[in-house]
């Protein structure tokens, strides 16, 4: 997992423009596909690709909870 941590990072931060979100939503996107089951039996390629999926997913919830002014992630 820790050479998806930098790239899914990288990805909320060029998504949000802001390091406090890009954290939480790169902590929620790696937390979710640490606990998927077949993110492990993937290709690298597919990985890499799940991760993209994943991180983007969160970084957009990030956004929305902060247009909307909650707190948490969910």
């Amino acid at each position: 997992m820790r050479r998806y941590e930098a790239l899914s990072y990288e990805i909320a931060h060029y998504l949000l423009q802001h390091e406090d979100g890009a954290q939480v939503a790169a902590a929620g996107a790696l937390r979710e596909l640490f606990q998927a089951d077949d993110f492990f039996g993937l290709p690298v390629a597919g990985q890499t690709e799940r991760v993209r999926k994943v991180t983007m997913k969160h970084a957009l919830l990030v956004r929305k909870q902060a247009v909307c002014g909650t707190e948490s992630v969910g």
